[in-house]
């Protein structure tokens, strides 16, 4: 079996959002995801994800689906101002195992910093969780630890480019709601070194949609998973 890897070219935050679901359909590998104490799920899972998005702070950040259509938006409209803290502070409830902003927020000043002084510096890879959160599923096989893993950052052309790695991703769900809270990440961040915000490049090799979404993906793009796929066998 050979890995095919996919490679998507966007305007927007929300032209990517169709065209990785678009793509999920039409050629992501059905597996079966197995948990303790759970009934197995089905997923429709790319090989590998490779995404470049050159405009991402082309508005609306949060895909939209067509008011003609019953299709609920896949993220709350209020999602991001009640979330962005999470991305960009230390705040963190009692119950939450971590947030993406408990290991991010000193990590975005230093770059901003750091960039102020060696804009052509290769430093600024921020980084997401610690080795030692994999021991936590030897004690809890359902523990979460961090999906996003990573922001790597550079100026070029005198705008501040982010490439962010994903070590799992709920395309319907998850995907825009990250993606929209880090464009604001980058916004701010290439605003505090006083240069221009710049395009966004993802990768991520276990990219997927769930089985309770199946119905919804393919009601959005109007593509039938089954025929495509005897329409391959033929």
């Amino acid at each position: 079996m050979s890995i095919k890897p996919t490679i998507i070219n966007a305007y927007s935050l929300e032209d990517f959002y169709f065209q990785t679901i678009y793509n999920t359909i039409k050629n992501g590998r059905e597996i079966i995801i197995k948990k303790p104490d759970m009934e197995d799920t089905l997923r429709w899972q790319l090989d590998f994800l490779v995404g470049n998005i050159q405009n991402p702070g082309i508005k609306p950040l949060l895909p939209r689906m067509p008011e003609s259509s019953s299709i609920p938006n896949p993220v709350d409209d209020n999602y991001i101002d009640n979330n962005l803290q999470y991305y960009m502070t230390d705040t963190i409830n009692p119950n939450e195992e971590y947030t993406y902003g408990q290991f991010l927020s000193w990590q975005i000043e230093w770059c901003i910093k750091h960039y102020k002084k060696y804009p052509s510096t290769r430093h600024c890879y921020m980084q997401v969780g610690i080795p030692e959160m994999l021991k936590g599923y030897d004690e809890n096989p359902v523990k979460h630890s961090p999906c996003l893993r990573s922001v790597d950052t550079c100026i070029k052309y005198n705008s501040l480019i982010f490439h962010i790695v994903f070590r799992s991703w709920n395309i319907w769900s998850a995907m825009p709601a990250n993606l929209a809270c880090l464009q604001l990440v980058k916004e701010y961040m290439a605003d505090s070194i006083g240069i221009k915000d710049g395009p966004m490049f993802i990768s991520c090799i276990k990219a997927g949609l769930s089985n309770d979404v199946f119905q919804l993906a393919q009601d959005r793009t109007r593509l039938n998973r089954n025929d495509y796929i005897n329409l391959i066998k033929k």
